[in-house]
């Protein structure tokens, strides 16, 4: 059996959406931020923060949930709707290649869930059920930017408790976990009773 911490915590309304990840930080005073981030976390409604990482953070209200194999939870997420492609450049004359990666939107749902049953299959989980709705559009006011995103539903199997307790703490798949996108939030163990 392996745990995780989870802590539900107030967004003050002063704190833009693009600074939660660094407000986030104080909750864990004994790690640097060149030891990468120790948390993932998602907006559970406007003014609460859900909060899910493998060291105990200092946050008010922290609980340490255990995670059991060969039991299946129901669970939540928003991820992105990118995939990172690798290819290969020639030359005309064909002396050098040079690698070069590029990022494709994903908008087919089949492809989308095949990604999230892949990601955890390698992870310790096994997806069951996953419906996927709400393709939508995350905007980054501050950078002026945006990133294409997807909300999950569904169950998953734990295969093996300790990686899959590395995913829970570490979120995925995607990148944008500084915005919200990656944790994976189970209901039945993560929110109070």
């Amino acid at each position: 059996m392996t745990s995780v911490w989870v802590a539900e915590i107030f967004r003050p309304s002063t704190i833009p959406f693009e600074q939660i990840h660094v407000m986030l930080y104080s909750f864990f005073p004994s790690v640097t931020k060149d030891e990468g981030r120790p948390y993932v976390w998602r907006l559970l409604a406007r003014d609460r923060i859900g909060i899910v990482s493998t060291c105990r953070p200092t946050a008010p209200g922290v609980r340490e949930v255990s995670i059991k194999s060969g039991v299946t939870y129901d669970f939540v997420l928003t991820y992105r709707r990118e995939r990172n492609v690798a290819g290969s450049y020639t030359r005309p004359n064909g002396t050098r290649r040079k690698r070069v990666a590029h990022t494709v939107t994903i908008t087919s749902m089949p492809e989308l869930r095949e990604r999230l049953i892949r990601f955890a299959g390698d992870r310790g989980g096994a997806v069951g059920y996953v419906r996927l709705d709400h393709q939508r559009t995350l905007l980054i006011a501050s950078k002026h930017a945006t990133l294409p995103i997807v909300d999950a539903v569904g169950n998953v199997l734990v295969t093996d408790a300790d990686k899959f307790a590395v995913l829970l703490g570490s979120g995925g798949p995607g990148t944008g976990k500084a915005y919200g996108l990656g944790a994976w939030w189970l209901p039945q163990l993560m929110e109070p009773a």
